[in-house]
């Protein structure tokens, strides 16, 4: 049996002889709140790398996503919804 919380893994487990009867039980304590803190911390460092990086190349042509709307205003469209603004005069 295995009882989780958010430090320590407790384990017990029952003690049987050569005869298979039973002798008792062993438990064993494990606390992993240091390396589920560091696991953690790297999980974060990762996601923060993740957009730092996504921010930079953002950052090289800021232009590029206006362009890419501009192309994609200027193509015809497939959404019935966007064509009928385009018939009222709503989008361009």
């Amino acid at each position: 049996m295995t009882a989780r919380c958010s430090g320590p893994i407790i384990v017990i487990t029952t003690v049987h002889d050569h005869t298979g009867m039973l002798r008792g039980f062993a438990k064993i304590t494990r606390n992993l709140t240091e390396q589920r803190r560091m696991e953690e911390l790297k999980h974060t460092s990762r996601r923060m790398h993740e957009f730092l990086a996504m921010l930079a190349h953002e950052l090289r042509d800021p232009l590029t996503p206006l362009r890419n709307a501009g192309a994609a205003a200027e193509q015809p469209s497939r959404s019935p919804g966007v064509r009928a603004l385009r018939a009222r005069g709503g989008v361009s």
